[in-house]
């Protein structure tokens, strides 16, 4: 068939592109299914604040994919993502680990959101978004990360001892948002975390279901500052797709950076190669984060909470 736009789910009902949600993370075929390990969803015995690491130490980073019609993303498009999100991530010390609709029904409160949503006219993009968030209390809790968010300067460490004691932090953010300007590209959390803020992404579902779209985003922009953490720290690629002037700037914008962001509003934004569509995501990333290992020095991660 022929290659279809990736849909851009960044935009919020005002229009304001946010800069970084794209889609979330949608699709898994069977074969992926059987490569989670069990282990993964023990979704017992974890104490508050610390998260599953595999026997030999390694801790895991997850993403969540549920292929829905909607995506207007090449099927192999997204397979490619989630390969060059798993390499990424495994060669930078986590183990990856896909996430999908199967594992978000088996929270212990799927049915009861699925009833609140069935009353929301809010399309399937905005319940994946909540599906992930279930999911990931089922998987014990941790780090996520959108399926285009790729690792630069090392935190692995945070992946036994979470920020902010296990409190749900949230490290993308974008200037242009109303209110917070949290992104949940990458965000970590206790399970119980995981589950009280889905609690409260669906209030917020409920709230404005007549919107034309609502996002897990749009909820987090809207909440309490204290109801969670922002450390800002996940380049948008945008930032550094700026053609040759920028590659020596790359290493700046960079600094201190825990992730970069490869979305599709940051390729649109970015300046592409000759030839280069917005379907050739998972190779430009690949190529940038190779060159990125190449010429610039790693930095310590930031670690202070955003003053609020």
């Amino acid at each position: 068939g022929e290659m279809a736009e990736p849909y851009q789910v960044g935009m919020n009902s005002a229009g304001n592109s946010d800069g970084m949600k794209t889609h979330a993370n949608m699709g898994q075929n069977e074969e992926e299914v059987n490569t989670i390990p069990d282990s993964g969803f023990s979704g017992g015995g974890n104490t508050h604040g610390n998260m599953q690491t595999s026997p030999s130490g390694v801790p895991a980073m997850y993403t969540y994919f549920e292929r829905i019609k909607q995506t207007h993303q090449t099927d192999a498009g997204d397979d490619r993502m989630l390969d060059v999100w798993s390499d990424a991530w495994s060669d930078a010390g986590w183990r990856p680990i896909i996430l999908n609709y199967d594992d978000a029904k088996k929270h212990p409160d799927f049915d009861h959101f699925a009833g609140i949503l069935k009353d929301v006219k809010l399309g399937e993009f905005s319940k994946v978004y909540i599906h992930r968030w279930l999911a990931m209390a089922v998987a014990g809790g941790g780090w996520m990360t959108d399926y285009d968010v790729l690792p630069i300067n090392p935190f692995d460490w945070e992946g036994r001892d979470l920020p902010n004691d296990g409190k749900l932090t949230v490290y993308g953010d974008t200037i242009d948002a109303r209110h917070h300007s949290a992104v949940p590209s990458l965000v970590s959390g206790s399970r119980e975390e995981w589950t009280r803020v889905a609690g409260l992404i669906i209030d917020s579902y409920v709230e404005h279901k007549n919107e034309n779209h609502w996002s897990d985003m749009n909820a987090l922009q809207h909440m309490d500052y204290e109801e969670f953490e922002v450390i800002p720290s996940v380049a948008v690629a945008n930032d550094v797709l700026q053609g040759e002037k920028t590659e020596n700037e790359a290493c700046i914008v960079t600094e201190g950076m825990r992730a970069i962001h490869f979305s599709h509003y940051a390729l649109q934004h970015g300046v592409l190669r000759p030839g280069e569509t917005l379907n050739d995501r998972p190779q430009i990333a690949k190529r940038w984060l190779r060159w990125w290992d190449q010429n610039c020095d790693i930095t310590e991660v930031s670690v202070e909470n955003r003053i609020k």
